[in-house]
């Protein structure tokens, strides 16, 4: 009796001992709650502007990135004719030289202007990259009154092409051997659905894997051929500008941002146009700058060219923006999201004080600023909760580890109880078929 009961024990202790050793091997082979919590709080927290300043080590508090300087396709003022023309061919029979500027089309009728890379970005090589252009689209006259009347065109092309481009119809590119990613900045609206495009300039990313591609330019870009389009503000008119191209090779990250003239700096505020995974630019790429302008025209301007291989602080190339998560520095996420919301705070009250006061409608406080920012917060911090919940619930089948947990105890005592009763009810029965045996004489009557 008492050797069966230390078997059925012996036994017990297995069963327990075979499902902690499971539940622990589950539990700390899954991805850490740190790891999620800063893949959820980089989605939330980040729009797609600053996650591209991430990129490019405009918060490196939160993100060492190192940008080396790619110095074959840059340049920057002041410059001479042969600097440019060491590092770009000069195809467009309207480009300009300055010191402090290259001109590739002047404010006058029936212009054509282009610039192209004399050699070629091993995209291979530098897979993660940041290209910044500084730009000017501006008039010789009366500004005001010309962009009231929308008296001017046509706009100014970007393009990382795998083939040599040479002038033609397409903002100044002859587009028909064009493979490869274009930024198209239309100035002026062809097509007569207005509501359909937007306002302009209307901006156009344009994809092409070869076989004839062409730029339609009836319908200012919108075809097949189209990722994406946003529209820019008259801001980005008459007044020096820019535009960053980040790009991510392994996941096909791109990522287009415009900065206007803040604080006399351009692109000092940043907005995302379009952001899309799954792009992939050709092995090697020329970089090509054009513009055109017909009937209607205006100066376009680049006065700057900056292009950058991006790499973490340890030289290691930045693959995917899933991957940022990993390498956040916790210690400053919780500071940045205050600050950002103090800093909102405080722009809010700068505009209040600008109103004029009235019985309908008084400026807010700061308190009650404060308010509005500490729900935002919550907003983000419920956010993560339920990002938080569903990936417990991908991972274990439950919202919290808790449960998991407490499932898993509960299925253990219940299974536990089972087989304790089972091997009971086998016990007595082997006593009671073992005790008519000897009665019986080993028979079982």
């Amino acid at each position: 009796m008492f050797k069966g009961a230390r078997i059925l024990i012996a036994l017990i202790i297995c069963i327990l001992l075979w499902s902690a050793v499971s539940y622990c091997i589950s539990f700390f082979s899954s991805p850490s709650d740190s790891k999620v919590s800063k893949q959820v709080q980089l989605d939330t927290i980040f729009n797609d502007a600053q996650i591209n300043g991430l990129l490019n080590n405009e918060m490196p508090n939160l993100l060492k990135v190192n940008k080396n300087l790619l110095e074959d396709f840059s340049i920057s003022k002041p410059w001479t004719f042969d600097q440019i023309a060491e590092k770009f061919h000069i195809r467009g029979a309207s480009t300009m030289i300055a010191r402090d500027k290259i001109r590739l089309v002047r404010d006058s009728p029936q212009q054509v202007g282009l610039i192209q890379s004399t050699k070629q970005l091993e995209i291979s090589k530098y897979e993660s990259t940041s290209l910044e252009i500084d730009f000017n689209i501006n008039f010789d006259d009366d500004a005001k009154k010309r962009l009231s009347k929308k008296l001017y065109g046509d706009g100014v092309g970007i393009w990382l092409s795998e083939n040599e481009l040479h002038s033609g119809a397409a903002l100044g590119i002859d587009d028909t051997t064009f493979k490869g990613v274009a930024v198209l900045i239309d100035t002026y609206q062809n097509s007569p659905s207005a509501s359909k495009l937007g306002k302009f300039p209307r901006v156009s990313i344009q994809y092409s894997q070869g076989g004839g591609y062409i730029y339609d330019k009836g319908q200012d870009g919108k075809s097949n051929y189209e990722l994406g389009y946003c529209n820019l503000n008259l801001k980005y008119l008459n007044s020096p500008s820019k535009m960053r191209i980040t790009y991510l090779k392994d996941s096909g990250y791109i990522s287009l941002d415009f900065g206007a003239k803040k604080n006399g700096m351009p692109g000092s505020e940043w907005f995302n146009c379009f952001t899309k995974e799954g792009v992939v630019l050709p092995e090697k790429v020329y970089l090509a700058l054009s513009s055109e302008c017909g009937a209607l025209h205006h100066n376009s301007d680049i006065l700057g060219i900056e292009w950058n291989a991006l790499t973490d602080e340890h030289g290691d190339v930045l693959s995917s923006i899933s991957d940022l998560s990993n390498i956040l520095n916790d210690e400053y996420i919780e500071e940045y999201v205050q600050n950002e919301s103090e800093n909102e705070v405080k722009e809010r009250i700068a505009k209040q004080r600008h109103r004029r006061l009235t019985k309908d409608k008084r400026p807010e406080t700061e308190a009650s600023e404060r308010r509005k920012t500490a729900q935002r917060l919550r907003k983000a911090e419920e956010r993560l909760r339920r990002q938080h919940r569903e990936n417990n619930l991908n991972k274990y089948g439950y919202e919290s580890r808790l449960t998991y947990f407490l499932q898993t105890v509960w299925s253990l005592l219940k299974w536990t109880f089972i087989i304790i009763s089972f091997l009971l009810v086998g016990f007595i029965l082997y006593n009671r078929i073992r005790k008519l045996k000897k009665k019986t004489g080993g028979f079982i009557v």
